[in-house]
């Protein structure tokens, strides 16, 4: 299935409408569109919709969903027709949640409604990080899992918790303790906490770079008991 960027592209191209003049007419800079369709971009669901707007579509004409739907006078046909539209609304969803990042309201609200507990988890474990909550006397962070899609993975180049584990190990030590007191923290009022960070980091892998995101800390669990902290992180000011 063809991802909704590479669409956004095609379709521009075949419209003969330059990215950088549809960055200008959703007021962002030149250069914001093909940021966001590029191949480490990920555009929200709200730069979606405006790129659409800009090339006279809809998003649901852009996965292939009609706006009109022709019903018979048999109702058995279009019971089946309806269970039909349904499905692939369902599997539209799912691709599409997996590719553009969710809100920070949509990952709260995934948290209301499962109470913490991990499930209906597939699609959002694409962006999230799960750690182990800190031992009492541990001043660094514990991975459980990392999202290939999410910021943590992005930035910190890191494909597995063990890699991950690796990279935290190098990282400045006042940065390692704020974190672990961030899942001590989450865990202990048993809510989401949601912060703006500004972290430069120093690494030979990476180079020498500053980001300032958002981040929220959630406290899940899974059906066996086991308890995590997930963190889910959004930039701020451009790219990861």
């Amino acid at each position: 299935m063809t991802d909704i960027k590479t669409k956004l592209r095609e379709l521009a191209e075949n419209r003969g409408v330059s990215l950088s003049n549809i960055s200008e007419k959703i007021g962002c800079r030149s250069g914001y569109v093909s940021d966001k369709l590029g191949k480490r971009g990920s555009p929200s669901f709200e730069d979606v919709c405006k790129i659409c707007n800009v090339l006279n579509t809809t998003p649901n004409e852009l996965i292939g969903i009609r706006s009109s739907i022709t019903l018979k006078s048999d109702q058995s046909e279009n019971n089946e027709k309806l269970r039909d539209i349904e499905k692939k609304i369902g599997l539209i969803a799912e691709n599409a949640i997996r590719e553009l990042p969710p809100t920070i309201d949509q990952i709260m609200h995934w948290w209301w409604c499962q109470r913490g507990e991990l499930g209906n988890f597939d699609a959002l474990a694409h962006h999230v990080t799960l750690f182990h909550p800190p031992e009492e006397n541990l001043s660094r962070p514990l991975p459980h899992f990392i999202g290939r899609k999410s910021i943590t993975s992005k930035v910190l180049n890191a494909k597995s918790s063990n890699e991950l584990s690796q990279v935290l190990s190098r990282l400045n030590s006042e940065l390692l303790k704020e974190i672990a007191i961030s899942h001590k923290e989450t865990k202990t009022r048993g809510q989401p906490i949601a912060t703006i960070q500004n972290i430069q980091l120093d690494i030979p892998e990476i180079g020498q770079r500053n980001y300032t995101y958002t981040r929220v800390n959630l406290p899940v669990h899974d059906t066996a008991g086991n308890n995590y902290v997930m963190t889910y992180c959004r930039p701020l000011g451009g790219e990861a």
